[in-house]
């Protein structure tokens, strides 16, 4: 968001995953919007290019997709070098709007190096989405604590365009609301009890031009109150030899407060490891996980025409014999 910089990592490493020191330039672009939102393509946006002829063919631009919209002016720019592992971290004040940092840097033979980061910056506050797409869901984070607020972010590119919003928790609606008229981005809050552990779902509905977006989140509130932690107490007396080691398990719920559970033990050798790696069990499932059992389908989607041999349907007649 617009309320804090922007914090980009850089990592710069060689092929087998070891930090490289390296000498970077990044550029922030802002990207050339087109003049007002597109719908997506029916059959959906061709990622890889198709080979004719020999020839690598170009895919087209899909204007409905920010990542191959245009580079536009410069922002910021700023060079620097990495650290002996390789990290770098850099942070820039930039205003609402879709950008793509690039990144480019040269490996020890001095073949050049880029990397593209897609950026998104939102204003929670404003009423009007910064992006020209069909339609955005966004939130800080999608798992949230007891006593907290949950907060996402609905919007659409177009010039006007309305949704319909609803938070659904143990198959029950908590809200369901149209967003603002003449507002194009709109927060969706909801605040979360402790009977909300185990979680709810956001769901956010909008057609435009024989388009449907349906988003469905599932968000999570985890039952921190329910988590334990062993750590263990090792003593062994060394006044006499051959004396008894005492091991204690000390067991602590939610702020490192002790706590009573039952328990069940086992002697592990860990050096056989090295054949067949032990999973200890790290949680058993037995807490409500929170789901909806309603789903969305729009029907105006791509058809193909096609017939059992790939062509027309054709009126065939048997006209098979047989005798005895």
């Amino acid at each position: 968001t617009d309320q804090k910089p922007v914090e980009i990592t850089v990592t710069t490493a060689t092929l087998d995953g070891e930090g490289q020191k390296a000498d970077c330039a990044l550029k922030i672009h802002r990207l050339k919007q087109p003049e007002k939102a597109q719908r997506p393509r029916l059959g959906g946006y061709r990622r890889y290019p198709v080979r004719r002829a020999g020839k690598k063919a170009e895919p087209k631009p899909d204007p409905s997709d920010p990542n191959s919209w245009e580079l536009g002016e410069v922002v910021a720019e700023e060079g620097f070098t990495t650290d002996s592992g390789g990290k770098a971290t850099k942070t820039f004040k930039l205003a609402p709007g879709p950008y793509r940092a690039v990144l480019s840097t040269q490996d020890r033979f001095g073949k050049k190096v880029t990397a593209l980061l897609p950026l998104t910056v939102l204003d929670p506050d404003g009423k009007t989405l910064p992006v020209k797409i069909p339609n955005l869901v966004a939130a800080p984070k999608w798992s949230v604590e007891p006593g907290e607020e949950f907060m996402a972010l609905w919007g659409t590119g177009y010039e006007k365009g309305r949704a319909f919003v609803e938070i659904e928790h143990r198959r029950k609606p908590v809200q369901a609301f149209w967003t603002e008229l003449g507002a194009t981005q709109q927060p969706v809050k909801q605040a979360v009890t402790e009977a909300m552990r185990g979680g709810f779902t956001l769901r956010v509905t909008m057609v435009r031009e024989n388009r449907a977006y349906l988003t469905s989140r599932q968000i999570d509130v985890p039952w921190s109150n329910k988590k334990l932690t062993v750590a263990w107490e090792h003593f062994v007396s060394k006044l006499e030899p051959g004396q008894k080691e005492t091991w204690t398990a000390v067991i602590s719920g939610p702020d490192a407060k002790r706590a009573v559970a039952e328990m069940v033990a086992a002697l592990y050798d860990q050096s056989l490891d090295a054949y067949l790696p032990h999973h200890w069990t790290s949680g058993f499932g037995v807490f409500r996980r929170d789901s909806s059992n309603l789903s969305s389908r729009f029907e105006n989607m791509l058809k193909r025409l096609s017939h059992l041999h790939g062509n027309w349907p054709s009126h065939t007649k048997d006209a098979t014999m047989t005798y005895r």
